[in-house]
């Protein structure tokens, strides 16, 4: 007697089989570089949203893990499928543990018992640990829960082709665990509880989007940083995604003036400021009048940069930031010191390296702010 397995008894791996063999997946990915399936397709077999929710690279289906494949959402009901680096392993650290005491006044939060990721949130937020990891002295819980994403582009690593993949998103939907707005910036926290140990990496998505979204609707700069708690430990990691890197990929398809900038990224036109000021602070982009407005295009650097191999493009981006005394003195003291330097240790550091155009110390915090992000990507790079 033959049996068929239901939707309810399927799992994932068994329904991602299934979906594989009937809609011929990989042979589709190996041609085109990628598919796309609807969430239609998938509730074909089973729910898709026990299907699509790999939030470690451990939970992903062998078909995905053996081929090195990861999925997308880019709409409210469509994902993508490709050969996509989706995951970013999480930094080991050496850093002495900072012992923070909680307020005594506070009674309804036990400290000896963390249920969920709101609860250790509130816990961190509560005992200072965030405020102290921001350099912001207040803080204002204000966003949180699932949204959609609206529209925008972005190109992701092709694991198998080592090419840029451009992927467009539409109003998917996105979910954040808490935000905090200070005087300086906007943070957006992904929280986990690792109760069996310290999860080895995290879908980069779950930080992405949200930065995405509200980077387009607030002036102030917004850092994303991802928390886990596991045995009574708050470990927090803020990282940066490359937009200085992408921004110098449309350059050197065509020349660009700041309208064009700022309605590529949905940018306000601070944000258009810091981002080509940036590109052109690293050698990357100069700016030049045409027909009475400014355009910004590569130099010749810029290009040769561009024109090189994923591996040796990143390693010319180290060497230029890091020919800046800023970034290459904050990068030793990380080194010496086995942490990230406090925003504070890096005000110091900008101080004594003779930085122009630097007057309010809000400008000191933004622009620590930048030379942390930088330096946390080097070193992503250097442990990759």
């Amino acid at each position: 007697m033959l049996m068929k397995l239901s939707s309810e008894t399927m799992n994932n791996a068994q329904a991602w089989e299934k979906l594989f063999s009937k809609h011929d997946i990989q042979r589709n990915i190996d041609m085109y570089g990628q598919f796309r399936i609807s969430a239609g397709q998938i509730k074909e077999f089973r729910e898709p949203r026990l299907m699509t929710k790999f939030d470690h690279k451990i939970n992903l289906p062998d078909l995905f893990s053996k081929n090195d494949l990861a999925i997308l959402p880019v709409t409210r009901g469509d994902y993508v499928i490709a050969h996509f680096d989706a995951y970013h392993v999480l930094e080991q650290s050496t850093r002495l543990i900072t012992r923070m005491i909680p307020p005594d006044n506070i009674q309804s939060l036990d400290y000896n018992n963390i249920p969920s990721e709101a609860i250790a949130l509130n816990c961190a937020l509560a005992a200072g640990i965030i405020s102290d990891f921001l350099g912001e002295e207040q803080l204002i819980a204000t966003v949180s829960g699932r949204m959609g994403t609206g529209a925008f582009d972005f190109s992701i690593l092709d694991t198998k082709s080592k090419t840029l993949r451009p992927v467009s998103v539409s109003n998917a939907q996105m979910e954040i665990d808490a935000a905090y707005e200070g005087h300086s910036c906007m943070a957006l926290f992904e929280a986990k509880l690792a109760k069996s140990g310290i999860f080895e990496d995290f879908m980069t998505r779950q930080l992405y989007y949200p930065f995405r979204v509200w980077q387009s609707r607030i002036t102030k700069p917004v850092r994303p940083v991802f928390l886990v708690y596991s045995n009574e430990i708050f470990r927090l990691y803020e990282y940066e995604f490359e937009r200085v890197v992408n921004l110098c990929e449309l350059l050197n398809d065509n020349d660009m003036n700041t309208s064009d900038v700022t309605e590529e990224y949905t940018f306000t036109t601070r944000q258009t400021r810091y981002y080509t000021d940036s590109t052109r602070y690293l050698g990357l982009v100069e700016k030049k009048r045409d027909s009475g407005e400014t355009v910004y295009a590569l130099t010749p650097q810029g290009r040769r940069i561009m024109g090189m191999s994923y591996r040796k493009r990143q390693l010319s981006f180290c060497e230029l930031i890091l020919s800046h005394k800023a970034f290459r003195e904050t990068l030793a003291l990380s080194f010496s010191t086995g942490h990230m330097p406090s925003n504070q240790d890096i005000t110091d550091i900008m101080r004594h390296s003779g930085l122009h155009g630097v007057g309010s110390e809000e400008t000191f915090r933004r622009r620590a702010s930048t030379i942390r992000g930088w330096v946390n990507w080097i070193t992503s790079l250097l442990t990759d």
